[in-house]
């Protein structure tokens, strides 16, 4: 249907592509190389013609020549055959050219790729011998530029040239094997798949690959680098060489054995061993080896079972045995790495029989769980996606039949499992909500979690996401085993964290188990008493930290979405009701970010924030230096949530005056010993000094100095809390509410009342603690309320007023 409109449009982004403006000619060759796959053939000669002068162009833009050739790319791939031979030759030259340049060779080697992947194979190999061998010589002189980028797109491009036509590579063999370096990994993987690939077309080259490939791939083995895709690929490239000329297999197995025994040489060796012509003889060797124990061999049957199937020799029962569940050898490796070394070889045999293997992992699961879930682990990563997706159901129920009966670690891993199942077949899920109905509670937070990771792992996770899906794991929030209810949790916060938008809407029907999963509950906590310690284990600290790391999520990006008062009320249980220093200081990060989202809502509920304790906490004098530390760090996390309310609080945007001091009050309660005192004074003094105010101005003096001397005790710790509060002292004494106290003819007598029980209080705290402490007060604190108080200014006013 589009094909009616090119005739319009290719005038259109002619003219765009030849405009003066770079940028509009760079975004026209890229709109130019989306819409060529449904021009017609008349129109994409004129576009054709405009897009090859832009690319011979040597003064163009960066920019212009990258989408460009980008373009003849896509134009050539879609039309080939209605461009001429001498069209074609000049296109390859012009971009062959282009490859002797770092800032132009990433795009002339990926529209090389383009051509060469999406023309027709007979006109790729029909090509002129000499425009072959000058493209082949160019994208390998490419590789001399020092560039990961550049390397990488000459060699993926010739990888897709030799696919096409064979061995337009045979001769740079030897200039390849530079680029096998350990430091390197991509890109000697990129030469390892570029040598099978050649090695495939043209068996003729092997003894090229003995001579220039293998010894480097023999080095790079030995590197620590040498593990994951790039091994893979180097077992596979071996493998074809093998299965091309048989007569090499020997040699290969010589050099490779000459590199230390780890899990990436045995994954080559049990390549190789596949495809020797004299694998039995062979499999005998490694099967005997196994047998006394030796890892390496376990490791070499694994990947050579992986390849061909040997579950008709004793391999499994030897495997077995490595894990200690068989009868012949009950004992196992000596050591843990051992055994899960023998679980991965195991694992890897049911990718050549899936059914027997899978039998065996249903046997033996009972008598060693963690490591038969570590061989599923594995042959749920080897299978093929096709291949799984036929045995997720026999694999799901194995594990969780397992999760019954297992501890934590092996429920992870379980879970862990059943998320990767999930990935690949959605069908898993209906297993797993059937689970949910299980009576034990070890299997309902395992397959709650499994959903977590699943939709945690996924790329796309909205299909994992929907209502119909989430709704039945969710009833787990309300289950009576905290580990159901933090497996939902986890599995809540991470929907929110993936795909906010798609569950937005199921926030309001489970915030109520926000609120009671926030508050630290007395019977998840357990105290043994060891010595003359006491340990405590908190079962609910996972829950807690889980619903605040929830809520901080809300808050951040759908404050809408959530009850505000249920967000203060869990908060409030975390600055003040929590014990874990862990949940303390999250929920003072999230007060914070609170405060600057929702001020006038902050404001208004101080007095849930109750930070006082931790400000006003006195350590004992045998305390070590690890908790006097860990106090200070908590104490300074601490201040800075006050000092955010503060600064809101003072800014009076959001409350009238007399509301603001109302506000202020209870902010002295709940943040006295973090308090900015000077801060504090100044809204006193603006309180005082109108008369609509003063009485609530009064009302937050009394409150700090009834905390003054309820709180403040006779050491040097809250010596800098005393000195702050005193410090305004002579500034508020000299404002006109306090001067005209004594000769005030109002007849209002409670204003000097209230003056004298507030100074009274200072007086009085020395003689106070000299009286209800044994030991007297330290030396320091002493002198300073001596002089601050009983020879300063509030004496003589005390005087006065009284």
């Amino acid at each position: 249907a589009f094909h009616a409109h090119g005739a319009v449009l290719v005038p259109s982004l002619v003219i765009a592509i030849k405009t003066a403006n770079f940028k509009v000619t760079a975004a026209a060759l890229r709109a130019a190389a989306v819409v060529s796959s449904v021009l017609l053939p008349e129109t994409v000669k004129q576009l054709a013609v405009t897009v090859f002068s832009v690319v011979s162009q040597n003064d163009a833009p960066l920019e212009v020549k990258d989408a460009a050739m980008t373009c003849v790319g896509h134009l050539f791939a879609d039309h080939y055959s209605t461009f001429t031979a001498a069209e074609v030759e000049s296109t390859f030259k012009t971009l062959g050219d282009r490859l002797s340049h770092a800032t132009t060779s990433v795009a002339a080697a990926k529209a090389i790729q383009l051509i060469v992947t999406a023309a027709p194979n007979a006109s790729i190999t029909a090509l002129p011998a000499p425009l072959t061998r000058t493209a082949a010589q160019q994208l390998v002189d490419s590789l001399k530029l020092n560039n990961r980028s550049v390397r990488q797109a000459s060699l993926e491009a010739l990888t897709a040239w030799v696919t096409v036509s064979g061995g337009i590579v045979t001769e740079h063999l030897e200039a390849l094997s530079i680029y096998i370096d350990s430091d390197e990994v991509v890109i000697s993987g990129l030469v390892f798949k570029l040598v099978g690939v050649l090695v495939k077309k043209v068996n003729t080259v092997v003894g090229d690959v003995l001579k220039s490939i293998v010894p480097k791939s023999v080095s790079f083995l030995k590197s620590s680098n040498a593990q994951g895709p790039v091994v893979t690929t180097l077992a596979v490239t071996v493998k074809t060489v093998v299965d091309a000329q048989p007569a090499v297999a020997d040699e290969l197995l010589s050099k490779f054995l000459t590199v230390d025994s780890n899990g990436a040489t045995a994954q080559v060796i049990g390549a190789i061993a596949s495809a020797h012509p004299k694998r039995d003889d062979n499999l005998k060797t490694f099967l005997s080896q196994a047998k006394s124990g030796s890892p390496f061999a376990i490791s070499v049957l694994g990947e050579l079972g992986a390849r061909v199937d040997i579950t008709e020799t004793p391999a499994v029962d030897i495997l077995l045995g490595a894990l200690g569940t068989s009868l012949a050898s009950s004992a196992g490796t000596s050591d843990k790495s051992g055994r899960f070394n023998a679980a991965r070889a195991l694992g890897s045999l049911v990718v050549s029989n899936p059914k027997k293997v899978i039998a065996v992992f249903e046997s033996q699961i009972s008598k060693a769980p963690l490591y038969i879930v570590a061989a599923i682990r594995q042959g749920i990563e080897r299978l093929s996606p096709e291949v799984l997706v036929e045995n997720t159901e026999a694999l799901a129920n194995i594990l969780i039949c397992a999760s019954e009966k297992s501890d934590e670690v092996i429920r992870d891993a379980i879970s862990d499992c059943l998320g990767k199942l999930v990935q690949s077949n959605i069908q898993v899920i209906k297993i797993l909500e059937k689970s949910l109905q299980s009576d034990q509670k070890s299997t309902r937070a395992c397959v709650t979690r499994a959903l977590s990771l699943a939709v945690n792992q996924a790329q796309d996770s909205t299909h994992l996401v929907g209502s119909s899906i989430l709704v039945p794991f969710l009833i787990g929030l309300g289950d009576s085993a905290v580990e159901v209810r933090t497996a939902a949790l986890g599995l809540l916060q991470t929907a929110i964290n993936k795909n906010l938008q798609t569950v937005k809407h199921l926030i309001p029907k489970y915030e109520k188990y926000l609120a009671i999963e926030a508050l630290r509950r007395p019977e998840l906590i357990t105290k043994v008493v060891v010595g003359a310690n006491t340990l405590i284990t908190d079962l609910g600290i996972t829950s807690r930290r889980t619903t605040f790391q929830i809520i901080d999520s809300l808050i951040s990006h759908s404050i809408d979405s959530i009850n505000m008062g249920i967000v203060l009320s869990s908060l409030g249980s975390g600055c003040k009701g929590d014990e874990e220093v862990e949940i303390q200081v999250l929920s003072h990060k999230i007060v914070i970010k609170l405060v600057s989202l929702q001020p006038e809502a902050v404001c208004r509920s101080i007095s849930t924030f109750d930070l006082s304790p931790i400000f006003l906490k006195l350590l004992p004098n045998t305390a070590i230096e690890v908790d006097i530390k860990a106090n200070q760090e908590l104490v300074a996390d601490t201040k800075p949530v006050v000092h955010a309310i503060e600064d809101e609080l003072y800014s009076h945007k959001y409350l009238s005056k007399a509301d603001t001091l109302k506000a202020i009050e209870g902010l002295v309660k709940a943040g006295y010993g973090g308090l900015r005192m000077d801060k504090l004074y100044k809204q006193v003094i603006l309180g005082l000094s109108d008369t609509s105010t003063q009485e609530a101005a009064v009302t937050v003096l009394i409150e700090l100095w009834k905390l003054f001397d309820a709180k403040i005790q006779n050491n040097i710790g809250h010596k800098t809390i005393a000195e702050e509060t005193i410090s305004g002292i002579d500034e508020l004494l000299a404002t006109p509410f306090f001067k005209t106290l004594p000769t005030s003819t109002s007849g209002d007598i409670i204003k000097p009342l209230t003056a004298i029980r507030i100074l009274e209080t200072g007086l009085l705290k020395l003689d106070k603690h000299k009286k209800d402490t044994k030991v007297g007060p330290h030396a320091g604190f002493n002198t300073y309320l001596n002089n601050s108080i009983k020879k300063g200014a509030v004496a003589a006013k005390y005087a006065e007023i009284k």
